[in-house]
């Protein structure tokens, strides 16, 4: 007996996953092609303000002179993801399925990229606590440190498992589709932000940042077609970059903490 056609329907809507790069982090898009270079900007928010010579009472320890920094130069590479979508001729065109599996599934890409180039390299001296800690104490910890480096509102950045466990032992709040502190520092939770200063390894690891940013360019779509095998493929790719201010520092997050 003959089978009946396949009915063709519409794909489900599927949701991205909360909490992440694109809940938490400023997005801007822009267009211009120039953006595969990387970003620059002049940033002020490094510096903490001194107390100033000159007034009467003794009590104030104040500086000797006043002090003059130049601003800091905030440089941010680019990063390119792509998703690519092949199959065979008559299942044409693939382009809208490429374009709409990277537009669900980039930031996951994209967070692996920015591990590698921001936090990974993490030295020695910026990891802060001297061992691993429970998760309420890393939080507390890398709040009061970051107050101490810069005056901005900072980011914290960790596993989506660790984050769980911080919202299970209310250091980590809900605020729309996003966690947040108690202070309401926000918590970028991807799976890459986990991972060891180095290396990946480990129960998890709690990074503390200035703000960031991410510039978003447009989607790019490229079709290919090999008629001796009947193959048809396409690619959709999108350059970002990324600038995050400050210094960043590392706390190790203990597990189980009793």
């Amino acid at each position: 007996m003959a089978l009946a056609p396949l009915l063709r329907i519409a794909a489900p809507r599927v949701a991205p996953y909360g909490g992440g790069l694109r809940d938490v982090v400023p997005i801007t898009t822009l267009t211009d092609p120039h953006l595969g270079g990387g970003v620059e900007y002049d940033g002020v928010i490094c510096q903490h303000a001194g107390l100033a010579p000159g007034l009467c009472d003794e009590r104030v320890t104040t500086d000797a002179e006043k002090q003059f920094s130049p601003p800091s130069h905030v440089t941010g590479p680019s990063i390119a993801v792509y998703t690519g979508i092949g199959c065979d001729i008559l299942g044409e065109p693939y382009d809208a399925l490429a374009t709409q599996a990277l537009e669900l599934a980039e930031f996951y890409a994209l967070a692996q990229g920015i591990w590698e180039v921001f936090f990974k390299p993490v030295a020695a001296p910026n990891i802060l606590g001297g061992g691993p800690l429970c998760v309420e104490e890393a939080v507390g910890l890398a709040e009061d440190w970051a107050a101490g480096n810069q005056p901005g509102m900072p980011l914290l950045w960790t596993s989506r498992a660790v984050a769980t466990v911080a919202h299970s032992r209310h250091v980590a709040v809900r605020e729309g589709n996003a966690l947040v502190t108690p202070l309401g520092t926000p918590i970028v939770a991807e799976r890459p932000f986990g991972q060891a200063p180095g290396a990946p390894g480990g129960y998890g690891w709690m990074y503390v940042s200035g703000p960031a940013q991410l510039v978003k360019g447009s989607v790019l779509t490229t079709v290919a077609r090999d008629t001796s095998t009947n193959e048809s493929m396409a690619v959709a790719e999108r350059i970002w970059a990324v600038t995050i201010e400050c210094t960043i520092a590392a706390i190790q997050i203990e597990a189980p903490c009793t």
